[in-house]
């Protein structure tokens, strides 16, 4: 897990507080979508490889910058 710093210029290494980190439950149904989403996510990686740089994160927007 990483966190942007203030300045949006480094990564930090783990979450903001304990609560952070906690595990959460969740049913198979989102399980399936969040597996099958993956997928297609690496799909897209493998058919763009040349244009995709991968900066880990879970949001990125072409006109921002990480």
């Amino acid at each position: 897990m990483q966190i942007l710093s203030h300045d949006g210029k480094t990564f930090q290494t783990g979450a903001k507080t304990d609560a952070g980190t906690r595990s959460i439950g969740i049913d198979i149904t989102t399980v399936t979508a969040l597996r099958t989403l993956k997928h297609r996510c690496n799909e897209e990686k493998i058919g763009d490889k040349h244009i995709y740089q991968d900066h880990d994160l879970v949001i990125w927007y072409s006109s921002i910058s990480p």
